[in-house]
């Protein structure tokens, strides 16, 4: 199996084993999860093997589906509880709203 020079084996069976743990933590099946990808379901679980590198666009997607950072996904560590609160109350919003959000806090901060 041949991977990029920018990442190695290790990294992407871990990335997969992160992805499937968050997935059965959260009771979503590996076809469910294929679906919402829109790909096979063999091709999501080379994914979760690590025998396939995902796009960033996918990952994106994955991360997004089952509510945790992409950056959890790819490098692991404990999410943070207050990042999780964040990215529940900008789930869905509009860019524009995110921006109100965000010069609020911005002012609460200062």
């Amino acid at each position: 199996m041949i991977f990029p020079d920018y990442i190695q084996e290790f990294d992407a069976m871990q990335m997969g084993k992160r992805i499937q743990e968050v997935r059965n933590q959260k009771g979503i099946k590996a076809i469910d999860m294929a679906m919402q990808l829109d790909m096979s379901t063999n091709q999501y679980s080379r994914i979760e093997c690590g025998y396939s590198v995902c796009t960033t666009k996918v990952l994106h997607k994955i991360a997004q589906y089952l509510e945790v950072s992409a950056d959890y996904l790819l490098y692991g560590g404990e999410e943070n509880e207050y990042i999780k609160q964040l990215y529940k109350l900008i789930k869905g919003k509009q860019p524009k709203e995110i921006e109100k959000m965000l010069q609020v806090m911005q002012i609460m901060a200062s």
